[in-house]
């Protein structure tokens, strides 16, 4: 008679459970929809592979692979080529009367968030065949787009120019720089196994991912909802996550350390940081981290060209301004002189100039009464229009710089 006493009881109190955790669902779905973790995995990059000497590197051969953005601004499909490079498929061997353009840089090279043919890459080429054809120059231009193909920060740039780059004898190497990425939170996130001759690393690799089924898996477990069986695929289990997130830090500190064994996580400079300090660019304003990763970078821009000139090539740096700079730009009087001044744009091009490299600053060509039109709002990626108009500046910076009769009548 007991035993089914407290069978009822059970009964009773898993169904209650079972039907509240039911309207929670049902309310949480319809009027507080949640990032869940399949939702999260559809949105989540995951043609990545591991690399010996770099923290990872693309798939080879993907095909028709679908990506939409977590920001829902935009979806759009990604093929890469037998080498990894976004595009279509090339000769390792040179042809005869191509100048090949080897584009090394992060997402925003590869083209998150627009089509193949809607790349700054992929424009740059076809405006510089356009004016070669005009011209008659009796050679055609190929720029390969090796966006993540070597990593996403300039010490793994680095790795792969030394290691692979040159078997496709690129004529012209182009480092896409992006510092609000390239130094925090990308190179801060990785580590140096070992030094080569020239005191610059032999290998790198993330302290902070793992590549799991393509895709880049947090080693600290930040993310730790997405941790938690059956709860990370409800909107509810979200919701109640977020909220232990936001108010009972400790207790998640708990569940991390002793149930999901994460280790702590190191220090991170935060973005509002990064932001601050690349437009200041003082180092009684900048987390010493900072100060230390900007002059870590600027051997290995050397290290690049010394690869570049050993192997016959040339190098240039491009400097991509990040959304958040030119807003602040906007916002103050007098924003020719400030865009000239701005940091760290100046003093990269000074260490540049000074050291023989050629650069292109795209700051000025985004600092526009129309600045919103080139960026997505929400992810903070250039759109098609963004990538349009940097393709076409590219490509009258490479006529102008290496082959002046193409541009002898463009500014």
């Amino acid at each position: 008679m007991r035993f089914k006493k407290i069978t009822v009881i059970l009964i009773l109190v898993l169904s209650s459970l079972t039907i509240s955790f039911a309207i929670a669902e049902y309310f949480a779905r319809r009027y507080f929809p949640q990032m869940t973790y399949n939702l999260a995995k559809e949105r989540t990059f995951a043609i990545f592979q591991e690399h010996e000497n770099m923290p990872f590197t693309l798939k080879r051969n993907v095909k028709k692979y679908i990506f939409t953005g977590k920001t829902v601004e935009f979806s759009n499909t990604f093929n890469t080529n037998s080498y990894g490079f976004r595009g279509k498929e090339i000769s390792k061997e040179k042809p005869a009367n191509v100048f090949r353009i080897l584009m090394l840089g992060d997402s925003m090279t590869l083209g998150w968030g627009v089509e193949e043919d809607q790349t700054f890459s992929y424009i740059a080429e076809q405006e510089l065949n356009k004016t070669a054809e005009s011209h008659n120059l009796g050679i055609r231009f190929e720029v390969v787009n090796a966006g993540f193909t070597a990593g996403r920060s300039l010490d793994s740039y680095y790795v792969y120019l030394r290691d692979e780059a040159f078997q496709f004898n690129p004529d012209l190497i182009i480092i896409n720089h992006l510092p609000y990425n390239d130094y925090a939170p990308d190179m801060m996130e990785s580590v140096w196994k070992g030094q080569d001759i020239n005191g610059l690393p032999q290998k790198v690799k993330s302290n902070f991912n793992d590549i799991k089924d393509g895709y880049q898996v947090d080693k600290y477990k930040e993310t730790w909802r997405y941790e938690i069986p059956f709860l990370r695929n409800t909107h509810s289990g979200i919701l109640f996550m977020d909220a232990l997130d936001r108010y009972t830090p400790n207790l998640v500190k708990i569940i991390r350390k002793y149930v999901l064994k994460a280790p702590p996580r190191p220090r991170l400079i935060a973005s509002g940081e990064i932001a601050f300090c690349l437009s200041t660019l003082i180092e009684k304003y900048c987390p010493p981290e900072m100060m230390g990763l900007f002059e870590k970078g600027q051997p290995l821009i050397i290290g690049m060209k010394n690869l570049a000139t050993e192997n016959s090539s040339k190098i240039a740096i491009t400097i991509i301004p990040s959304l958040q700079q030119i807003e602040d730009l906007m916002i103050h009087e007098n924003t020719e002189l400030n865009t000239k001044n701005a940091e760290p744009q100046r003093t990269l091009t000074n260490f540049l100039t000074e050291n023989d490299i050629k650069s292109l600053n795209f700051l000025p060509l985004f600092v526009s009464s129309n600045w919103r039109d080139y960026y997505y709002q929400l992810d903070w990626h250039w759109n098609k229009d963004g990538h349009k108009m940097a393709g076409e500046k590219l490509a009258v910076f490479i006529a102008n710089e290496y082959f002046p009769v193409l541009n002898s009548n463009k500014n």
